[in-house]
C-alpha cells in the first residue's frame, strides 16, 4: 500500500483483477515545481467521483470515477501537460491562461503529432484537472476553464482522419 509522500504509488490495490498489471504513477515524472500539486490532484482524483453536474457538461464525454489504467494514464497526461508548463516557465497551475491551454492543444496537434483521439484523452484530463481543482485544490493549484469546455472540442483537436477508408 503507498504511502502519500512515496516516490511511486502503487494502484493495483484499486483493483480486484487479480491479473491486472501494477500500475504506477512515479513522481519522477514531474518536474519538481510541480510534484506536490499534481500528486494531491491525483489523490483527490483517487479519492473523490467528478460529481454528476461536471461530468454532464458538454465538450467531453466523462465518467465519475476512473479505471486504475485511466488513471494512471490521466496521471501521465499530466506530467506531459506539467513539463509543458516548465519548459514554459509557467510555475504555478493558476497562472496558466486560457491561451495557455489553446497553445498546449496546438503542441498536441503540431509538435507531438498525436491522433484525435490521444489528443481528446489529453484535454478530457485537463478538463477533469479543472473540475478537481475547482472542488478540491488550493487557489495556487486551480487550472482556469479550458476553452473547449466552453466552446466545445473540435477546434482543439488535430483533424479527423477518414473513418473506414484505406487513405494510402
Amino acid at each position: 500500500m503507498p504511502r502519500y509522500g512515496d516516490d511511486g504509488w502503487s494502484l493495483l490495490a484499486l483493483t480486484q483483477n487479480p491479473s491486472q498489471a501494477d500500475d504506477i504513477i512515479r513522481w519522477r515524472w514531474f518536474p519538481e515545481v510541480f510534484r506536490e500539486p499534481f500528486r494531491y490532484a491525483s489523490w483527490t482524483l483517487i479519492n473523490y467521483p467528478l460529481p454528476d453536474r461536471d461530468v454532464a457538461l458538454r465538450g467531453a464525454a466523462m465518467r465519475s470515477r476512473l479505471s486504475v489504467g485511466r488513471i494512471t494514464r490521466t496521471v501521465s497526461d499530466w506530467s506531459m501537460f506539467a513539463q509543458w508548463l516548465d519548459e514554459r516557465g509557467i510555475k504555478q497551475l493558476s497562472l496558466v491562461t486560457a491561451g495557455d491551454l489553446s497553445d498546449y492543444s496546438h503542441h498536441l496537434d503540431k509538435v507531438r503529432g498525436l491522433a484525435r483521439n490521444t489528443a481528446t484523452s489529453h484535454l478530457i484530463a485537463l478538463s477533469r484537472l479543472h473540475y478537481y481543482g475547482r472542488l478540491y485544490l488550493p487557489d495556487t493549484d486551480r487550472l482556469v476553464t479550458p476553452p473547449w469546455v466552453t466552446e466545445g472540442m473540435d477546434d482543439y483537436l488535430p483533424a479527423a482522419s477518414p473513418l473506414g477508408e484505406n487513405v494510402t
